[in-house]
């Protein structure tokens, strides 16, 4: 199925109860206190109350900073020449899946009462100038900093990946920096624990991989933010079914539905206790 077609049938979702999308798709981060809340919310609201998306924004402590990969840097690729996309395929881009992914995470977490503040705006036409890859990096990083620097939010880092892993293995693995191994293992055992599928791996558990294993031997997008994150790979396009479940809106919405599920966990385990304290909090004592 051509990419178009599926990106479309994902994105039919238009409008639910107490959710507008036109404030989600404006993403204009909301006016907030600069003293950072103290008090714990529920990640979910009631069942039966309707979801304020404008009220949750302006009153979460809970911030994700949602981060869609390979689709803002001007780099190109040394092999093809084009502009770096991901891995392309006949069918579909990394870009396209990652972009068709983040947007579904975003409502996912906005409907359960988050704050989502994306590194760009995946919902707008108009992407952000072209730059270099370090440039693009460095700024999609500072988005999340100075969120974090002005508001100390409970938060966490999410960046939304596919790969093309020569072990063939279908499912999900995770990425973590390895210099922040203790503190973001919570967060990566929560995304794991909800995943579609966890990949197999030899001698890695849950497929939870340091960043010390990459083409690059560390990710500047984990190691570069103020914040515990995870970089997610959701599915492998080497493997034969996986590839074919990608040109599924309904598996692109499982795999969006199950992160979100990940994140939810998360933000419901202790603070201090069972997960860490944000780091800006921690800092200040």
């Amino acid at each position: 199925m051509p990419f178009e077609q599926l990106d479309a049938k994902a994105d039919t979702k238009q409008t639910q109860p107490g959710l507008n999308i036109t404030d989600i798709q404006d993403f204009t981060p909301p006016s907030k206190s600069a003293n950072p809340a103290t008090q714990e919310s529920s990640a979910t609201p009631a069942s039966d109350q309707p979801f304020d998306v404008a009220q949750a924004k302006q009153t979460s402590t809970k911030t994700v900073y949602l981060d869609v990969g390979h689709c803002t840097s001007a780099e190109k690729d040394p092999f093809t020449g084009k502009v770096d996309q991901g891995f392309v395929t006949k069918d579909y881009t990394e870009c396209q899946l990652n972009t068709a992914v983040g947007k579904m995470v975003a409502r996912n977490l906005i409907d359960a009462g988050f704050q989502v503040i994306p590194t760009w705006n995946p919902f707008s036409e108009q992407k952000p100038p072209p730059v270099p890859k370090q440039e693009d990096l460095a700024r999609r990083n500072a988005v999340v900093n100075n969120d974090i620097s002005k508001y100390c939010d409970d938060s966490i880092y999410l960046s939304i990946h596919h790969d093309m892993d020569n072990s063939k293995k279908g499912g999900q693995c995770v990425y973590i920096a390895d210099n922040k191994w203790d503190q973001a293992m919570p967060l990566a055992k929560s995304i794991q624990g909800s995943a579609w599928q966890v990949r197999e791996r030899a001698n890695v558990s849950q497929c939870i991989n340091s960043d010390t294993t990459t083409q690059n031997g560390q990710l500047k997008g984990l190691r570069g933010v103020n914040a515990v994150g995870v970089l997610v790979e959701a599915a492998n396009a080497m493997n034969p079914q996986d590839r074919a479940l990608m040109s599924s809106p309904s598996h692109l919405a499982r795999e969006a539905r199950t992160i979100s599920q990940g994140v939810i966990n998360y933000f419901k385990l202790q603070p201090g206790k069972d997960r860490p304290h944000p780091a800006c909090r921690r800092s200040l004592g």
